[in-house]
Parts: structure tokens; sequence; C-alpha cells
């Protein structure tokens, strides 16, 4: 079920709108209350003598959606200029509790997630004769402690891998959820594109900047820390640098006849191999650097 009440008009040249709405979901289940174990990658669920595969408990899942948007765009520059936020609150959405029991690590179904979102951005676009220009920034913060799957893969061995972090021993799963929470991203990013067709449109070219700001995230320090006589990874808050990139394409029409046409394109993203880590994990020993494209087309 969705509601919303929306605004709109005219203040000079610039036209605006303003919109709220709520939105209520309910996905309740009306199976037993039963628990749910992490085996692997799958989920069973357990009575008080045997755990069975499938099944979603009786959980009430009921997830109400708060948003309030803006938006406005306005002449600038030979061009339009876009200017909007949005703020959204989710209530009651799926979270995971905790437990031991015969069966070893239990993770049962609650209902007491919720996300806060705020975003703002800007937005300018234009021409001039056969170039096209745009340009772009937002910013925007998310805090959450629900789950966007409640059947989502969770490693036990996370509960029993224990680490170093802020002055005390916790385990990995307590690391995951501190870095949910406190919304360890990159709030600020930005684009500048420019395109234009040359030679009778025969030759198209774009170019692209693209900025994502610095931002912490917890992460391995390279340094252990020995407690009751056992070493410990030692984890804080580490700073990812600001991140700019470069891409390129071309399209080149070097075949214009009246019963076929031939195309060439050419892609290069990351221009410049800029990496955006400066460390790699054994999950994750490869970055993503300059990459190309080349392909033929023949059209008849």
């Amino acid at each position: 079920m969705q509601s919303y009440l929306s605004v709109n008009g005219f203040s000079g040249e610039t036209r605006w709108e303003s919109k709220i709405s709520v939105q209520h979901s309910d996905a309740s289940r009306n199976s037993p209350n039963y628990q749910y174990r992490w085996s692997g990658s799958t989920v069973d669920w357990c009575d008080a003598t045997n755990c069975y595969e499938g099944g979603v408990g009786d959980l009430e899942q009921t997830q109400t959606d708060y948003t309030w948007n803006f938006k406005a765009s306005s002449p600038l520059f030979s061009g339009d200029v876009n200017y909007g936020a949005e703020l959204k609150t989710i209530e009651a959405q799926k979270n995971r509790s905790a437990d031991y029991n015969s069966f070893g690590l239990q993770k049962s179904p609650v209902n007491d997630g919720e996300t806060d979102y705020i975003g703002y951005a800007v937005e300018w676009s234009g021409s001039y004769e056969n170039h096209r220009f745009n340009a772009n920034i937002t910013w925007s913060e998310t805090k959450s402690n629900g789950q966007e799957d409640y059947f989502d893969y969770v490693d036990p061995e996370d509960e029993n891998d224990y680490l170093y972090y802020s002055g005390s021993l916790i385990t990995m799963s307590e690391l995951y959820d501190i870095q949910g929470r406190q919304n360890f991203a990159s709030p600020w990013r930005a684009a500048v594109s420019w395109s234009a067709n040359w030679f009778n449109e025969r030759l198209l070219t774009h170019a692209a900047l693209h900025y994502r700001g610095a931002y912490e995230y917890l992460g391995r320090t390279g340094e252990e820390i020995k407690v009751d006589g056992t070493d410990y990874d030692v984890y804080e808050k580490l700073e990812r640098k600001a991140f700019t990139t470069v891409d390129l394409n071309t399209k080149y029409l070097f075949w214009d006849a009246p019963d076929s046409k031939a195309t060439l394109d050419l892609r290069v993203t990351n221009l410049f191999n800029k990496l955006p880590h400066t460390d790699t994990t054994a999950g994750k020993r490869y970055q993503m650097g300059r990459a190309y494209w080349v392909g033929l087309s023949y059209t008849l």
C-alpha cells in the first residue's frame, strides 16, 4: 500500500516539485516460530529435536518506507541545471539475532531493522553547436542496521574468528555489524563529461571524468597484539584516498553506403590506470585497472 502527496509549480523560470510518500509492505509468514541455522550457504529451520531445510518462520514481516523528495530545474548557460534532495527512512526491516543451542549457531529473524538515507544532487547539462556537456555532483549518507535479504549468506566462522578493535576483542561478525551501522562509504561523487560529433557525424567522441571522494573503512592494520598469550590481528579505521578516473569512447562510421554501414568502436576505461585501493585481500586479489574494448559492426 502506498500513499503520497505531491505539490509542484513555477518560481520564475524554475520548475519545482515536492513529494511526500509512505509505503507499507506486509510480507508476514505463517509457519511455526522456528529458528534458522547457517550451514555453509544454506539456511535451515529447527524445532526442538531436528533441523530441516526451507521455511521462513512466523516473523511478522512488515516494513514502512517514509520518503521526501524535492527536485527543481532552471535554465543556465545554454542548458539546464537540475538539483534535488531526498530523505528516506525504512522502519521494521528484516534483521537477525544470534544464539547458540544444541544445533550450534542459530540465527533467528527479527523485525527491528532500520535504514536512514539523506542525499543531495546538482546536475547541469547543455550544448553548443556539435558539443554536449554534463556535470554532476552528489552527496549522500546511509545508516542501516537492517538487511536487504534475510537469506544472505553468513559464514559461521565469523562468529568464532576474533580480532582486536577499539581496545577490545570482538568477532568478525561484530565488526561487520559496526561497519554497517556507521556507514563507512564514500559520501562525495562527481562526474564531468563532454560529447561531440565531427565530420558530419561520422566520428563521435565522448570523454568523462569520474571522482569518488575519500572515505573511512574498518580494515586490518597489518599489526598484531597479544592478549592472554594469543596473537590477534589489529583492526582500525583506515582511509581510502580520493579516486579519479577518465574514460574515452570513440565511434567512427568508416563505410556509409545506401544499403550498408560499417562502424568501428574503441573504448578505454580508467585511461590512466588508477587503482581504487592500495591493498588486496585473500578473496579479492585483483583490481580493475585500464581496460580496452574494440568493436566492429556491419549493418545491411
